[in-house]
């Protein structure tokens, strides 16, 4: 959120609080060892802006909404039937929802440059249902890109009519629960048995996917 001056306001619930500062409609901050990071949002316009998934000769061209279907079967070693295509990803901001991307400005977004990722689909009551977070294996933890993430999730559902915002995660790991409860104060008091099934991604192993949900309230 920013100030009639087109300046950060630091008291309201955004990445201000993590140091990022609002310029040209994104936030950016210099963070040790990771360089200049840039947070903004994805929407159906950037269907056409150019990115690539993979490595040398690995390497293909995607345009920024299809790289993230592909980071999340990244991520979590989803099956394709299990990933949010670009058809609804490209509907999430006409529900109130929004898709925010953390990535290295030097490289942009792309499989060279991104460093994580949140998308969620507005409601009607008022309640924002976060649906993905995804951070770059190797900057997981110290650089608070999940932490920014939210905080930048959070002031876009604020911009949209959004009071709180709920999602799920496994109970099993305590990362999850050092962000989710110590960081960003969400409340737990709902455990859902086999919310989505029978997952097999490589992440979680074939296991049911038993999820606590947890309620932030702006």
């Amino acid at each position: 959120m920013t100030t009639p001056d087109g300046s950060a306001d630091e008291h309201s619930l955004s990445p201000a609080i993590a140091g990022f500062q609002f310029i040209d409609g994104r936030w950016t901050k210099t963070i040790s060892g990771l360089g200049p990071v840039v947070i903004a949002r994805l929407d159906w316009r950037h269907s056409q802006l150019p990115s690539y998934a993979g490595f040398g000769d690995d390497r293909r061209e995607l345009d920024a909404l299809a790289f993230l279907v592909e980071l999340q079967r990244l991520t979590w070693g989803m099956a394709p039937e299990d990933l949010a295509p670009v058809n609804l990803l490209a509907v999430i901001p006409d529900t109130g929802g929004a898709i925010l991307v953390a990535y290295d400005l030097r490289h942009g977004f792309n499989a060279d440059g991104w460093l994580g990722f949140v998308f969620g689909l507005g409601t009607r009551d008022g309640v924002l249902v976060s649906h993905m977070l995804g951070v770059r294996p190797d900057v997981r933890g110290a650089a608070g890109i999940g932490w920014a993430l939210k905080l930048a999730q959070a002031e876009a559902a604020r911009k949209t009519g959004h009071h709180a915002m709920h999602w799920t995660f496994d109970p099993m790991r305590g990362g999850n629960a050092r962000l989710n409860i110590y960081k960003l104060g969400a409340v737990v008091d709902e455990l859902t048995i086999d919310k989505y099934g029978v997952l097999t991604p490589a992440l979680y192993g074939d296991v049911p996917s038993d999820r606590f949900i947890a309620h932030w309230d702006f």
